[in-house]
């Protein structure tokens, strides 16, 4: 996982007793807590927050019969935007309700464009290809109001990208534009920020599910924009695992003196967070 959840850019907005964004060691540092933090949220809440590619089966079903026959669905899985009809015949017919089966364990029910619920079912042998959305306003693609600059575009090898001003403004006003953990779109491809020198980018081509290709210059660039309220819990989470880096609180018993250390918890207001990004289906009797 090399994507993060929040950057460099929030760190320094939440902590002014450490990094810097001129340290590289410390840049370094930083990026690691800002990965660990990211992991802790998609092990606690059970979601990945990035868009994801995939082909998985699909099986039409009338969802109310499916449903009364099945009661014990606990969880709503997030969602997934449909991309492309993969097995020869295959259509999805407005209006039907189609279970997905993810990975041949667990599966989505889509309805149109959209998926919501999870259930277990048997993969049949039609297939469709999905992109990964929480819902509807969850996250979406804001345009980086950049583009590749390289003479001749990169090829479907390379892994750095020119881009004509690395500090400046997205569409949404953020600045810089650019930041190490970003998931950027160009065309169909995804790719994620490694590193970035000057209005050169550093970049994991093909990810999440994506083929890498080549791509013109003058292609313009998107990046993910994390929900807000995941991009806060990683900002909290990561800053405070940088603020106690090899420290504990220190428990004392008394009885036979000896010491025992336990790990800093993580903030109460990350933890508010992270429950509320929690998804839970209860379905009555």
């Amino acid at each position: 996982m090399d994507y993060t959840y929040s950057y460099i850019i929030d760190y320094d907005a939440q902590v002014a007793s450490g990094a810097t964004t001129t340290d590289s060691d410390d840049i370094e540092r930083v990026v690691t807590y800002l990965k660990a933090a990211t992991a802790y949220i998609e092990t606690e809440t059970n979601r990945v927050f990035v868009p994801t590619r995939k082909t998985v089966s699909i099986y039409p079903h009338n969802f109310n019969d499916y449903i009364d026959a099945n009661p014990s669905i606990i969880r709503l899985p997030d969602g997934y935007a449909v991309n492309s009809i993969i097995a020869t015949g295959s259509t999805l017919t407005e209006g039907t309700d189609y279970v997905v089966v993810r990975d041949g364990l667990d599966l989505l029910v889509i309805h149109t464009t959209s998926a919501w619920r999870g259930y277990v079912v048997n993969p049949s042998e039609a297939a469709v290809s999905i992109d990964y959305i929480t819902a509807p306003s969850d996250g979406r693609w804001v345009l980086t109001n950049d583009s590749v600059q390289d003479v001749g575009g990169v090829s479907a090898t390379g892994t750095q990208i020119t881009v004509s001003d690395a500090s400046g403004s997205d569409a949404v006003f953020e600045q810089p534009r650019f930041q190490i953990g970003m998931v950027l779109k160009a065309g169909d491809e995804y790719m994620i920020v490694e590193g970035i020198s000057s209005n050169t980018l550093t970049v994991i081509r093909g990810a999440l599910g994506t083929t890498a290709a080549s791509i013109a210059q003058g292609t313009s660039l998107s990046r993910w924009y994390v929900p807000r309220s995941c991009r806060r819990a990683s900002q909290l989470i990561s800053s405070h695992m940088y603020a106690n880096r090899g420290n504990f609180n220190r428990i004392q018993l008394s009885e036979n003196s000896r010491l025992i250390n336990t790990t800093v918890e993580i903030p109460f207001e990350a933890t508010q967070l992270i429950n509320y990004l929690r998804r839970i289906y209860v379905r009555g009797v």
